[in-house]
């Protein structure tokens, strides 16, 4: 039996901003870390009753350490 799915995350308070040019930019590269709690019903054992719930939806799967997203495509490591 699955848990009840933990309330909606409240969105971060960040005002809306126009975009900006300048003429030189001085940030070459900006990076984001999204780190999430450990799930250790995970660790033990597979979410056998999830996984059945998707199955139609997504028949194939594979377990990965990491996933790194860029812009334009998923890389899986």
């Amino acid at each position: 039996m699955m848990d009840a799915p933990a309330p909606p995350a409240k969105p971060l308070n960040v005002p809306r901003a126009d975009a900006a040019r300048f003429s030189k930019n001085l940030i070459r590269l900006a990076v984001c870390e999204l780190r999430f709690p450990t799930l250790f019903e995970l660790e033990a054992e597979r979410p056998l009753e999830f996984n059945k719930a998707v199955r139609k939806e997504y028949p194939l799967h594979d377990l990965v350490k990491n996933v790194n997203v860029n812009p334009g495509q998923p890389r899986t490591e």
